[in-house]
């Protein structure tokens, strides 16, 4: 049954499946279902789990989350608040993204008669609102949401098994101490290289040597470790093999005998048996020499003699291929054959079973030695997270039977009711498996509610082990669907392009035309025609645009060549024609973006791109280590670390990083002199590596070859690779023995040492500039972006490469995919790989907003020119060529025009007859001079200079000394040795002090503050204090503390005290309006700032002004009395910024002393001492500062209601003793942040973070 996304069932017992297409929103429609779980089932966040499939997708799908209940919630609250006003109870609220927290708001006029909104999500909430009541539950439903939200299972499935073995040891069979998660890529290093060295030298004992040994291939490491990486693949099984066994006659054959190797020598000296050119003699010959025990000196069977040739043609020697008349009737030669075929039919048998019993055997002593150093060293892979958690729901339910209890899989389903399983085309059946389970009773029947979305046309990630069979059998079982077919990305005519292409040339994403997977039409929303693309003021022809060539003489690189140098043309002949606009603007490099199927050709049309001067950048994977830089910086290295290897030195300057030229290298060898400055210099750098490190060393050589490179068309590139490869080296210098070890660590990278996938981040190429450039992308790296116009040069070379056994097995009907060598496999994973690549074809046509320029041949094209083979046929072509084929077949008449150099119309698509001109015409913007630069405008110096700096300290502090003043930003806990005990209220007698106050009574003032501040900034975040011991004694020990403050303790048991006491203060909930249970504990790093500098001017101003604008706002006392007249600088430091959804909240800690008892550090007592410290002034400068900060970088953006939060202080002495304690807290109106930023009048521009 279909639904839309109002109806779709989400109630207990079923499972939905979501299709949507390229651009239909299906994150939008993800959070909207998140909303009606929420309100509609009443589930709090932690009890539905969504999955996507990377770690920077969940990341972004939690915030995409989180954003639209704070929209939601918005709109609640201005909803209820209309009702107790006593408004019209259907009031209607402005429209827009609900992807953005927009404020609340009625349409101008009152209640009555409002304007409609556009977004279906708020007329379905307004809908609900109708009935009585209803509003003021879901703002409390949505409340309680945002403040759970941290706490929501949003992750990969990888990171949802993860927590469960943590969570569920004992249901799991999983060890209770967190293992350590590995790469499976470094793990294989090791485990090929180990059995690698077995197979070198084993025995006939051994059943791996003996089993690899009959395959008649010897195998290299490398390829050794690719078949473990396919067999050790998650969910992937190797199919058992059928191997003959061995008999005994056989084995008696093939023992060493010389009589029988006499008359079979003998048999082969009589030429006249054979023809000239037989096979059989020599193989004949080669079974003689093998029997002769005078040459088979070790005894062997004669099978382990002979090469896999000989055993072909001996084992079909009967058939006396190669004999001649005479010799058919030979009885000499008869016997022989016979003997022959006899000996080795089973040992052919046997080799042509051999390789998949080489596999499954491999398989298993991988599994086992992987299971084994997993286990040896308490770590976990990716791939084990998965096996682990599906193994024992896999035991429980084979113990359960039908009926019985399962306890892993009941307590997981009771926690997490409900599932939105994100890119579901991605899943394998390995996952499905587990999620298939969880959501199953013991009787199998289906419980919960698990819905599925994603988009079986973009299933283009096999190689990472992908299954679209699973989607296919997982979507086989599901009733209630949603298909999303309203494109929110393209524009109109786009669309209807792309329509008319897969109407034409056939919906089948496969040469099967009746294959299940199909382009299913879509319509268009138009919102991407708001902000148009127009040539000359119109609309173009055609947004889709077919660029058909009919002669293309040459080979396949060739044809490559030239379409690549006429798509550089055309992109040139676009920007330098003013009449391509978009949004009423010119078309710029960074408007475009070209999509091809190799890395390689990226490399081929970057440089044609660059020789016209178009700036363009390259998104791809690749390493840093890979590249030239990497290799080159090796060289020069290993120079510096050996000032005195002549050779080493030579080499060293060859490179393009020291840039010395041949000729000049070789007057070395006459003039020595020119190679001794060489190597003053490099002594020079050998003494920069040892007192500064490698990055002293490329900041050096940064310093001497920027000017020149910067020369030379690829300098950015050179540049900006040197500085990530200086990063990277001295982060791993660190852990490293010395200059000798970080060179072998550096060869090791660069032959392609495995690396998880942070790492692989942080390897990644950057981008050398942020000026706006034209991007280069592989086609799956294309996938989930767009770009308002996009190239497709190469899409009818994307065609079969190169495919080895063995091959992946997989259908709708088995349950996970299998290895084997069988030419049903092959022939299975030819036509996978080509359904994959119409699915590529599909992403490619589908990133476009605008237009789209594809180019095409013809797809009966010999494989070169004047040949009369064609270039791909069947599996093996490419699915342009297929669309093309199957367009020219029904419709004949389009092949014959287009083939004779016309172009006939084809509306909405656009068809040109030949691809575009290939021309050296430059862009016209990268040769003038007066290009402008998108640098910052600067304002005009001050008449004077500032006369002081300000702090919040030099500002609080009554008669303080103005040489004093003149400090630097203040020590972080400068302030805490402020007299604070004098405001204290007389404490309740009764309540008796509390023993971890009095643990720390000892310890006061500026230097303990401070210690405490670095122990807290250089944390590691996400991990306890108490798990980060020698960080919180090493940091005592640095802070000039006196020995006898730790006694009685001594250094490590009082350090041990103290991460607990700073444990649970950042585990005590911190009040928030929005999420009153939150704690620091749950804010992950990425939403911290730890000690946010900044520094703004200020004109000469009077601090009573300041505080005056304070005082119309209910604050009389909140800034010191003073007559004081300022200017100069304020400066300071923010201990931490925080951020929970859209607002950004300071917290400043404080690790004052207010008393023995818990009562000293809760309401008004706590409130007097923030008092009489005048801390809440301090969070006025803090919250002025941050409003500043924000303002800058966020611009019109900003919404000081929507993003300035609260200020929070942190007394860590007792933060989490009782509810409430040493919390203090206060949002600042906005009112009063707005009339205190005019008291400082003139420094609006200059806030800056350190």
């Amino acid at each position: 049954m279909h639904h839309d996304w109002t109806t779709l069932p989400l109630g207990a017992g079923g499972r939905s499946l979501i299709e949507a297409s390229a651009g239909t929103g299906k994150t939008w429609t993800i959070a909207v279902l998140y909303l009606r779980l929420l309100l509609e089932q009443g589930l709090s966040p932690r009890a539905i789990v969504v999955t996507t499939f990377t770690e920077a997708a969940a990341q972004e799908l939690r915030e995409r989350l989180r954003r639209r209940l704070l929209w939601a919630e918005t709109r609640a609250a201005a909803f209820v608040s209309a009702i107790d006003r006593g408004e019209s109870l259907g009031p209607r609220l402005r429209g827009g993204d609900g992807d953005e927290a927009a404020s609340p708001g009625f349409a101008a006029g009152g209640t009555q008669g409002v304007e409609s909104t556009s977004d279906p999500a708020l007329d379905w909430l307004q809908a609900r609102w109708r009935t009585p009541g209803t509003a003021a539950r879901d703002l409390q439903a949505l409340r309680l949401a945002l403040a759970e939200l941290e706490h929501a299972p949003v992750s990969t499935l990888h990171g949802l098994c993860r927590r469960i073995l943590a969570e569920q040891p004992i249901e799991a069979g999983a060890d209770f101490r967190a293992a350590e998660l590995v790469s499976t890529e470094s793990l294989l290093d090791e485990l090929s290289a180990d059995l690698w060295r077995r197979l070198q030298q084993g025995s006939e004992d051994e059943p791996l040597y003996r089993l690899q040994r009959m395959t008649g291939k010897p195998l290299s490491l490398a390829q050794l470790r690719g078949l473990l990486k396919s067999t050790l693949m998650a969910g992937i099984e190797v199919e058992a093999p059928t191997l003959p066994a061995e008999d005994s006659e056989t084995a008696r054959r093939a023992q060493p005998d010389a009589a029988r190797a006499a008359r079979l020598q003998a048999v082969v000296d009589n030429a006249a048996l054979f023809n000239k050119r037989a096979k059989l003699p020599r193989a004949l010959a080669a079974l003689a020499q093998a029997l002769d025990p005078a040459r088979n000196t070790q005894g062997l069977p004669a099978w382990q003699c002979l090469g896999a040739d000989d055993i072909e043609v001996l084992a079909n020697a009967r058939a006396l291929t190669g004999v001649s008349k005479p010799g058919k009737t030979h009885a000499g030669l008869l016997a022989a054959t016979e003997f022959a075929a006899a000996l080795c039919e089973a040992v052919l048998a046997r080799m042509q079973a051999a390789p998949q019993a080489f596999l499954h055997a491999l398989a298993a002593a991988g599994r086992a030695r992987m299971d084994a150093l997993l286990s040896l060293r308490r770590q976990q892979s990716f791939d084990s997270l998965l096996e682990s958690v599906d193994a024992a729901l896999a035991r429980e339910a084979q113990a359960a039977g039908d009926g019985g209890r399962r306890p892993l899989a009941d307590t997981l389903f009771a926690q997490w009711p409900v599932a939105l399983v994100d890119e579901f085309q991605d899943t394998d059946a390995l996952q499905f498996g587990i999620l298939d389970r969880l959501y199953r009773d013991a009787a199998g029947r289906e419980r919960g509610r698990l819905v599925m979305i994603g988009d079986p046309k973009q299933a283009i990630y096999r190689f990472r082990g992908g299954d679209i069979h699973a989607y296919r059998r997982a979507a086989e079982q599901v009733d209630e669907h949603l298909n999303l077919a309203v494109n929110q990305r393209s524009s109109r005519a786009l669309v209807a392009g792309c329509n008319a292409l897969f109407a034409l040339g056939g919906e089948a994403l496969s040469t099967d035309a009746d294959h299940d997977i199909r382009y299913l039409p879509v319509q268009a929303a138009g919102r991407a025609d708001d902000k148009p693309y127009r040539v000359g003021g119109s609309a173009p022809e055609a947004a889709l645009v077919l660029h058909f060539q009919a002669d293309s003489a040459g080979g396949q690189e060739a044809r490559r060549q030239t379409a690549l140098r006429a798509c550089a043309s055309q992109i040139v002949e676009l920007l330098n024609d003013p009449a391509h606009t978009l949004d009423g603007r010119r078309l710029g490099p960074a408007d475009i973006a070209v999509l091809l199927p190799r890395a390689a050709d990226i490399a081929r049309l970057r440089l044609l791109l660059e020789a016209r001067g178009v700036p363009c950048v390259a998104t791809s994977r690749d390493s840093v280590l890979a590249g030239d830089t990497a290799r080159e910086l090796q060289v020069l290295l290993h120079g510096v670390v050996h000032p005195g290897d002549a050779g080493a030195l030579r080499a060293a300057a060859a490179t393009r990083l020291w840039g010395a030229r041949f000729a000049e290298i070789r007057r070395w060898q006459d003039e020595p002199e020119g190679l001794q400055q060489v190597a003053l210099r490099f002594r020079a750098l050998h003494a920069v590596l040892i007192e500064r490190g490698v990055a002293g060393v490329i900041e050096a050589l940064l310093d001497q070859i920027a000017e020149r490179a910067m020369s030379t068309r690829r300098g950015e590139r050179l540049l900006t690779d040197l500085r990530h490869l200086g990063e990277l080296l001295q982060e791993a210098s660190e852990d490293l023995g010395g200059p000798e070890e970080l060179l072998a660590w550096l060869q090791h990278q660069r032959e392609g040492a495995a690396v998880d996938e942070a790492a692989a981040d942080e390897r990644q190429l950057r981008i050398e500039s942020q000026q706006p450039r034209l991007r280069l992308l592989t086609l799956h790296a294309s996938k989930g972006l767009e770009f308002p116009i996009v190239f497709l040069p190469l899409m009818w070379a994307n065609g079969a490469g190169s495919d080895r056994a063995p091959w992946r097995r997989s259908d709708a009907h088995s349950a996970r995919p299998r290895l084997s060598y069988a030419e049903e496999a092959k022939a299975q994973q030819q036509a996978d790989l080509q359904d994959e690549r119409f699915r590529l074809l599909y992403v490619a046509l589908t990133r476009a907003v605008h237009a789209c320029h594809v180019y095409a041949l013809d797809p009966t094209r010999p494989k070169r020119a004047g040949w009369n083979l064609q270039a791909h046929q069947g599996v093996d072509a490419a699915p342009l060529d297929v669309l093309m084929q199957r367009a020219f077949e029904a419709r004949p008449e389009l092949a014959a025009a287009l083939q004779a150099g016309e172009a006939p119309a084809l509306h909405p698509i656009g068809l040109r007859a030949a691809w575009p001109a290939a021309t050296r015409t430059r862009f016209a913007e990268a040769d003038r001079s007066d290009t402008p630069r998108r640098a910052r405008e600067l304002r005009p110096l001050p008449a004077r200079a500032p006369e002081a700096k300000h702090s919040f300290t030099s500002l609080s502090r009554a008669g303080r000394a103005q040489s004093e003043a003149l400090l630097d930003a203040e020590a972080p806990a400068q302030d805490e040795s402020l007299p604070v005990e004098a405001a204290r209220l007389e404490s309740v007698h009764d309540e008796a002090p509390h023993p971890d106050l009095l643990a720390l009574a000892g310890l006061r003032g500026a230097g303990f503050g401070n210690a405490l501040h670095s122990l807290l900034e250089l944390r590691v975040i996400g991990t306890p204090l108490v798990q980060q011991l020698e960080h919180v004694q090493a940091t005592l020990a640095g802070a000039g503390l006196r020995t006898r403050d730790f006694e009685p303790l001594g250094l490590a048991r009082f350090s041990e005290r103290l991460a607990q006491r700073l444990d649970a203060a950042l585990a005590a909930p911190l009040g928030l309006e929005h999420a009153p249970g939150l704690t620091l504990a749950e804010v992950p790093a990425r939403d911290q700032r730890a000690e946010l500098g900044f520094d703004f001017a200020l004109p000469e101003i009077a601090l009573a002004d300041l505080a005056a604008a304070c005082a119309r706002h209910g604050e009389p006392e909140l800034v010191p009395a003073s007559s004081r007249r300022i200017a100069g600088l304020m400066n300071g430091k923010i201990d931490l910024v925080f951020r929970l959804g859209e607002r950004f909240h300071v917290l400043d800690y404080k690790g004052n002393w207010l008393g023995e008892r818990v009562g000293d550090y809760l309401g008004e007592r706590l409130s007097a001492a923030m008092d009489h410290s005048h801390y809440r002034f301090q969070a006025l400068l803090y919250t002025l500062a941050l409003d500043r900060y924000l303002q800058q970088r966020l611009g019109d953006a900003y919404g000081r209601e929507q993003q300035l939060g609260e200020c929070v202080y942190l007394f860590l002495r007792a933060a989490g003793l009782a509810p409430g304690a040493g919390v203090w807290r206060q949002r600042f109106a906005p009112g009063l942040i707005e009339d205190a930023q005019a008291a400082l009048a003139g420094a609006w521009h200059t806030a800056v973070a350190a």
